[in-house]
């Protein structure tokens, strides 16, 4: 009877304590689906691969890397407006990334090259700033007020450059650099700046979370670009790996990339609560990658860490709601839309 009792608490105890593990976990146990969504597309809006934002004003924004548009959609979907289209000419874009809409109405986006271009609430042309960033990462995040956060390299240089920038689009000027490169550039070969993605941060706040493509860590900064603290992340599924021989080519450091756990998104989900995706690539001429995704807190406790799992595009911190790609479609105009479950967020210490 004794031995009965025990072993009956025994699996309540383990089941109880397997879902905050990041042992053998899929990602049905952490997230529940609670819908589908199909972005709608015309001859013009065929969907490649796309790079996604929150529009403050409702729905999506999105860019399409190989077509070279941005479309805004509704929450359902919808599309309500393109513009863009490959091209060097005013208005044209090449390989857009994630735009982010100002408190003006007017949507910046950010441009292959370093470019920023913005256009009116309509899609039509403003302006272009050009080469804001000159290398790496091009990207742009929303913070509080009239600037925004821009990610990437000022420079092409071996010494420590900063990689987060405010932007004030009114004045066209950068008013204040900061995150040193994390690495030395001459660690591998000198080529790392010529990785499009090796930089990423999100804001949620007062406060700005960065990560690195090679690290599992997490920098913090406040609004005003002043550094607060540098966490580890104990990531059991992300790889890391030292170059057996010195790195002398771009071609070499792809080879050696094969090897090693690529960080490329963080999302700040909720005050509590950071998602992190990482790949790892399984052919790099194919484009094939297995993604991993994990929810920590700013303190580097893990609360989870799935592998297998379907692109992690945008997630809405205000509803709590994340946005897949769809594992059952091979575009990526299919979504699914997903919550993390309640034990998640009480590990956390959220009430769900």
């Amino acid at each position: 009877m004794f031995k009965n009792i025990c072993s009956i608490f025994l699996t309540s105890l383990i089941s109880w304590i397997y879902p905050f593990t990041s042992l053998g976990q899929s990602i049905e146990d952490v997230i529940v689906w609670v819908d589908s969504l199909k972005l709608e597309e015309t001859e013009e809006t065929l969907t490649g691969i796309i790079d996604v934002s929150l529009d403050p004003e409702g729905g999506f924004l999105v860019a399409d890397v190989q077509e070279h548009q941005v479309r805004l959609y509704t929450q359902e979907g919808r599309l309500r407006l393109y513009f863009g289209g490959p091209g060097e000419a005013p208005g044209r874009l090449r390989n857009p990334r994630a735009p982010v809409r100002l408190l003006s109405g007017e949507i910046l986006v950010p441009d292959f090259g370093g470019h920023l271009s913005l256009f009116d609430p309509r899609g039509k042309f403003i302006r272009r700033y050009t080469r804001v960033v000159v290398a790496g990462t091009y990207a742009v995040r929303d913070v509080p007020g009239p600037e925004v956060l821009v990610i990437g390299m000022r420079k092409v240089q071996r010494s420590a450059q900063p990689l987060l920038h405010f932007f004030d689009p009114e004045k066209g000027k950068i008013t204040k650099s900061f995150f040193p490169h994390p690495i030395s550039l001459d660690q591998y070969g000198g080529v790392i700046h010529s990785l499009s993605q090796s930089v990423d941060a999100d804001v949620l706040g007062n406060r700005i979370v960065a990560t690195f493509l090679l690290l599992n860590r997490l920098y913090f900064f406040d609004l005003n670009g002043r550094f607060i603290e540098e966490i580890e992340v104990p990531l059991r599924h992300f790889r890391r790996t030292i170059p057996e021989k010195p790195i002398a080519s771009l071609e070499a450091f792809t080879q050696f990339l094969e090897s090693h756990s690529l960080l490329a998104r963080v999302f700040w989900l909720n005050r509590k609560i950071i998602l992190i995706l990482y790949q790892d690539l399984l052919d790099v001429q194919r484009r094939k990658a297995r993604w991993s995704l994990a929810g920590v807190t700013p303190k580097g406790s893990v609360l989870f860490e799935v592998t297998d799992v379907p692109r992690l595009l945008v997630v809405n911190p205000r509803t709590g709601t994340l946005f897949f790609t769809h594992p059952n479609y091979e575009t990526e105009n299919y979504w699914l839309v997903g919550r993390l479950k309640p034990h998640v967020l009480r590990a956390a210490g959220l009430r769900p």
